[in-house]
């Protein structure tokens, strides 16, 4: 998060970098950031990206999760429902 004192002190850094530069070159940037506020898209971010992470490694859905179960270890006598 974001906090006013983080907020501040990055305006001033960049005050510090573009207060030297011309008239023009100050119109064009804001022009700049005008344009980048009123175009912002927000991407929603979708499980497809995600889809075959794990390649294919040629395991049946029933072989992953055997497989899976045989990793897992427990301290205490696993009882079968």
């Amino acid at each position: 998060m974001i906090t006013p004192a983080d907020s501040n002190h990055s305006v001033n850094f960049y005050w510090n970098i573009v207060k030297h530069l011309s008239p023009d070159a100050k119109i064009d940037l804001i022009t700049m950031l005008s344009q980048s506020l009123k175009t912002e898209e927000h991407h929603p971010i979708s499980a497809m990206k995600h889809y075959g992470v794990w390649g294919n490694d040629g395991m049946t859905d029933e072989e992953f999760i055997n497989d899976l179960r045989s990793l897992r270890t427990f301290k205490k006598d696993i009882v079968d429902l």
